[in-house]
């Protein structure tokens, strides 16, 4: 069998479940469990690190020693591993060529060739699949042929993705028209939004798929504030006509507890100031997860065939969405609804493989369902770190954008100071931090790190006097009013790290911070886990206990009896596992999506490095909402401010295939 055999001509559906499948996939068990027999003679193989390299000769003879089909499947492990969806294949040697034969002819892999007619509709059951780009010959006269190389469910969630969301951008929504122009959509609520704002609002109201991105105080809540408010007032105007017409069902989600939590905390505010004397209720907001009914065993309650009941649903800190995720999403949305993505495309990718949001912005098709939000509130032409945000976003030759950001930063060396010297560096991570420059606190081999870890537990001291407060004089910790105090104290500053290992990830700061707290509140303590003033962070979810990953618990004592004390709720401590949390006074930059701070610290160490990205510097630093200091080796810092992290993944292709079905 060929590989121009496995182009079929019949419509590519979800996969059923038939006898012919269900032996491949029978089969594809054994070859699995041949894969692991083999690894024990697999040796001396070198991994590429670098998926978009070539690979030199003497790696191409090593790759020689190892089974052709056990090369393929190594590199969309390790391509996943590294949050790509695919990768690029040159096939240019009869070797290479007998791989890519015994691949298809042995039923691995699916060849889909570059014709219109060859694009979407395939018999695509089998374990890989070959997109066929382009065939040319070098200039010794060799064939070379490119391919792009999925394992079939990435190719699946990309073409899936890709179908329903042009099906949902298609979608006629006269029900939903009430709002034509600027002058309905204000309604006599202040504050106006701005022109920008306005045409998000316009968009979102004319088309049943509407994408805002924006960077941080750019008012993407406000935006969808004016919208649902506009959206529900036109829809109850329409039930006083007509008694039989169903409530508006509107569904707030995000893809983490703790941005869903701040997404219902943020909008509801915003309601609150546009409304002034009326009221709009609105469901609480859920995780994609609980909103699709996805269990343990990863498959969603809610699909194509069982879709969701709601007429709209708003996704917040879409630039988290993975592309499993986000194709579960699409496919639940009901034939008549409509779907708001809000999020930061400069930010950080999601820690699945791929980059939903930032890959659907750059997509053509899409243009007329884009709004970008520019105009931020939260820094002003003052805010230095505003510019600094800015400047990270530059597309600038390296010299020149170190230049612009090293003229933002003041470089403070700790070299000297002890932790017990009265005399401290500057402390400029204040709240009021504007004009100043960016505290940069260089880190090498002759830094003090005791004066590190100082200089470090330095704004969390008003947290610390808190704890010896409340351990001396025990307050009602079941009174919401108190753990709102508490959490304006705690939220007012974060440490955030590239990575947990190393001297300045979070497992090493997050010791010295629980000492620095011990001594600075004299409270003697026992070897418990958890203590007295310990901030914690839940990592994974409970929803039995109604907690989700990235919620965060100060645990207390009050009355004899130690509790975790959420912004919500109160627990007991006996119900929480040393496993389900960490200690919370530093987290990773990933961990703090979807959460602001009003002062950050940003510490990297060499232990990150393969790490370090412009959108992972850009997403610390746009967490802070008024004040920055950074720790770190200047050579890991100018690298992680230069470094562009792009993944490769196919879902602009998939766009592209579809401008091409008939």
């Amino acid at each position: 069998m060929t590989h121009k055999e496995f182009i079929m001509k019949t419509n590519t559906t979800e996969p059923t479940a038939t006898l012919e499948e269900t032996a491949k996939l029978t089969q594809l068990a054994s070859f699995i469990q041949y894969r692991k027999q083999q690894k024990s003679q697999l040796t001396n193989t070198e991994t590429n690190k670098n998926s978009l390299s070539k690979k030199s000769q003497n790696n191409h003879e090593k790759a020689k020693e190892k089974p052709k089909i056990l090369q393929i499947f190594d590199q969309i492990n390790e391509q996943l591993s590294e949050g790509h969806t695919m990768y690029e294949m040159t096939v240019n040697d009869e070797y290479e060529k007998s791989l890519i034969a015994e691949l298809t002819d042995n039923n691995w892999a699916s060849v889909i060739g570059v014709k219109e007619d060859e694009l979407c509709h395939h018999d695509t059951n089998t374990p890989i699949i070959l997109q066929k780009l382009a065939q040319t010959v070098d200039g010794v006269g060799e064939t070379q042929v490119n391919y792009i190389v999925w394992l079939h469910r990435q190719w699946y969630a990309e073409q899936s993705l890709a179908k329903q969301l042009m099906k949902i951008a298609h979608r006629k929504v006269a029900a939903f028209n009430g709002i034509s122009s600027s002058r309905e959509v204000d309604n006599g609520l202040a504050p106006k939004p701005n022109t920008m704002q306005q045409l998000a609002i316009e968009k979102s109201s004319q088309h049943a798929l509407s994408i805002i991105i924006g960077g941080p105080g750019t008012g993407k809540t406000f935006t969808v504030a004016k919208l649902v408010t506009s959206l529900q007032k036109g829809h109850e105007h329409k039930r006083k006509q007509d008694p039989n017409l169903p409530p508006l069902s509107i569904t707030l989600t995000a893809p983490t507890g703790k941005a869903a939590q701040r997404m219902q905390e943020s909008l509801r505010i915003s309601l609150q100031k546009s409304l002034q004397d009326e009221e709009i209720t609105l469901d609480n907001a859920k995780t994609l997860h609980r909103l699709l009914g996805i269990g343990s065993d990863g498959i969603p309650r809610y699909h194509a065939k069982n879709p969701l009941p709601d007429d709209l649903i708003i996704v917040d800190e879409a630039s988290m969405l993975g592309l499993e995720l986000a194709s579960q999403l699409v496919d639940a949305i009901k034939p008549t609804g409509r779907l708001i993505l809000l999020g930061d495309a400069n930010q950080l990718a999601a820690v699945d493989a791929g980059s939903v949001l930032s890959d659907l912005c750059a997509v053509t098709r899409l243009q007329p369902y884009i709004t970008e939000l520019t105009e931020s509130k939260r820094f002003d032409s003052n805010s230095v770190v505003g510019q600094f945000a800015l400047a990270i976003q530059q597309n600038l030759p390296a010299p020149k954008k170190l230049k612009l950001i090293h003229q933002l930063l003041q470089p403070i060396d700790l070299q000297g100071f002890k932790p017990s010297q009265n005399a401290n560096p500057p402390d400029l991570a204040g709240k009021t931090q504007q004009t100043a420059n960016i505290p940069f606190y260089p880190i090498d081999a002759s830094s003090s790190l005791p004066a590190v870890f100082n200089q470090l537990a330095k704004p969390y001291h008003p947290f610390f006097a808190l704890m010896q407060q409340w351990y001396s004089q025990p307050v009602n910790i079941f009174e919401a009013d108190n753990r709102k105090g508490l959490f304006e104290v705690f939220d007012s500053y974060r440490i955030l790290c590239a990575g947990h290992q190393g001297q300045l990830g979070t497992q090493s700061i997050n010791q010295k911070m629980s000492l620095a707290f011990t001594e600075f509140s004299k409270i003697t303590r026992s070897k418990a886990y958890f203590y007295h003033g310990l901030p914690i962070i839940i990592q994974n979810n409970d929803y039995q206990l109604g907690l989700f990953n990235g919620d965060i618990a100060i645990c207390l004592l009050y009355q004899g009896q130690l509790y975790a004390c959420f912004a919500e709720k109160v627990i007991p401590i006996q119900r929480l596992s040393r496993e389900s949390c960490d200690y919370a006074y530093a987290m990773t930059i990933h961990k703090s999506q979807g959460s602001e701070f009003h002062t950050v610290a940003i510490c990297i160490d060499k232990a990150h490095t393969r790490l370090l990205s412009q959108a992972l510097i850009y997403t610390a630093v746009t967490r802070s909402k008024s004040a920055l200091s950074i720790y770190s080796a200047k050579e890991n810092f100018e690298l992680a401010v230069t470094q562009k992290a792009v993944r490769q993944t196919g879902l602009q292709l998939q766009f592209d295939h579809l401008n091409n079905t008939p």
